[in-house]
């Protein structure tokens, strides 16, 4: 008979959205969720509280259909989340991935540079479009996920207009052909076609490039709605706080809160934290309720559709949010946003700057298993044998310590957690400062104690 004891639980609770609803990222590429068994991954995210996952496939091989369905069959819902613009990926990996002449569908930019740094889909190349609706649909049918959305489709180079040469894409001769005349000069202001000279055709040139990213979408969530039944859609647009924000990132990014919705009406919307906000290190908690307009925008764009946003709270050491700054800023959202996701599950606060959490201890017979809040440094199975000499086999699996005595009678009224650690190699190497950036180990401290049940 099993038996189990709840430690430690703080779901850190608000007033209507609470952290321990928060949906969060989960990005199986990562090394932390690689070595451990998928039932690990699933303990970790729900002694963490979370029950929906917003799962990155960057590329089809993130993919893992023995986590995805262990993450189901626990009553987690798993969203997939796609960049349709592939951003991230090396040359070499977009020749293993796309279809071989991808080149040609490539966003252009008015400095060649800017491909040397990353490399960007378009959305006005028809062959791409039909390509990758199929290879959304195949992928949400394949693997059963509950919903899918695009992140990130969007022409980038925020704040363009202030590098010099001027920054700006997607301007392409296909992106020419497709909006059916001559595109706006950016880079020589003596043109007569100069965008400061033209300002008609740079407003049109403007809505076009929303209106691209509106049919994109549209196109490929039709496909899905057709041929993956019952599965959810979702789109994502960008939202900052800055002054006149919704037209900078319209100008900028193409990203249209608005327009994206009405055209797809999806089940939902995500606003995301763009990044001139997400990477300040000062950034207060309640910066979310700058974004009142773009979810007033969704809701004007498709009445009655649940809206949220997402949160980075951990991509730059300066920027790592603690447990209570993200209290505070789901306690700046409710009543503003339905619902919230962060980036990313194993970046959070916790893993790189906090010891272990135990959260659970599940016994069955002379068997044991603790579940923490993290996941674990493989010398905690040595470090727990060194002060608990009745435990015959100590293992770890993730964030699970298992644990067996010689017999059920040999397990005593308690155990000793001291010297129990985190693991900083599975972490992604953003700590920053000296030495490892991984982070530091992370130990619970002597005279640690826990009560096993009987």
């Amino acid at each position: 008979m099993k038996k189990t004891v709840w430690l430690l639980w703080t779901a850190l609770l608000t007033a209507g959205i609470s952290a321990a609803a928060a949906a969060w990222h989960v990005d199986p590429l990562f090394d932390y969720y690689r070595g451990r068994s998928p039932e690990s991954v699933v303990s970790e995210l729900k002694v963490n509280g979370v029950d929906e996952v917003w799962y990155f496939a960057v590329t089809p091989d993130a993919c893992n259909p023995e986590l995805i369905a262990a993450l189901k069959n626990s009553g987690i819902r798993v969203v997939l989340t796609l960049f349709p613009c592939w951003v991230y990926l090396s040359e070499a990996d977009m020749d293993r991935y796309l279809p071989e002449n991808w080149r040609e569908w490539q966003m252009e930019f008015t400095n060649p540079d800017a491909k040397k740094d990353k490399i960007f889909i378009g959305f006005v190349h028809p062959e791409y479009n039909r390509w990758y609706r199929s290879y959304v649909v195949d992928l949400v049918n394949k693997y059963g996920f509950d919903g899918v959305t695009l992140i990130e489709a969007m022409y980038p180079c925020y704040n363009g207009f202030s590098y010099s040469p001027v920054l700006f894409g997607d301007v392409g001769p296909a992106v020419g052909r497709a909006f059916g005349e001559s595109l706006p000069e950016f880079v020589n202001p003596a043109d007569g076609g100069y965008y400061l000279n033209d300002r008609a055709k740079m407003t049109r040139f403007l809505a076009f490039r929303s209106k691209t990213i509106c049919d994109f979408y549209k196109f490929i969530m039709d496909g899905v709605r057709a041929e993956c039944p019952g599965v959810g859609v979702y789109t994502w647009s960008l939202g900052i706080s800055e002054s006149g924000g919704a037209d900078k990132i319209r100008c900028f990014n193409g990203s249209d809160t608005f327009a994206l919705v009405n055209a797809v009406r999806p089940d939902g919307h995500v606003v995301q934290t763009h990044w001139p906000d997400w990477c300040r290190s000062g950034l207060e908690p309640d910066y979310i309720k700058k974004y009142s307009e773009f979810a007033a925008a969704a809701r004007r764009g498709c009445p009655g559709v649940a809206v949220g946003f997402q949160g980075d709270c951990g991509s730059l050491p300066e920027m790592r949010r603690s447990p209570e700054w993200v209290a505070a800023n789901l306690d700046a959202a409710d009543g503003l946003f339905d619902f919230s996701v962060y980036y990313e599950f194993s970046i959070r606060y916790e893993v790189y700057s906090m010891a272990p959490a135990l959260k659970s201890v599940e016994r069955s017979g002379r068997n044991l298993t603790l579940a923490f809040d993290q996941r674990l440094g493989g010398g905690s199975a040595a470090a727990f044998k060194a002060v608990n000499p009745w435990a015959e086999l100590a293992e770890v699996d993730g964030n699970l310590l298992k644990i067996s005595a010689a017999s059920a009678a040999a397990v005593p009224a308690g155990a000793d957690l001291s010297g129990i650690c985190d693991d900083p190699a599975s972490r992604l190497p953003l700590a920053g400062g000296k030495g490892d950036p991984r982070g530091r180990v992370n130990k619970l401290p002597r005279g640690s104690r826990i009560v096993i049940p009987e």
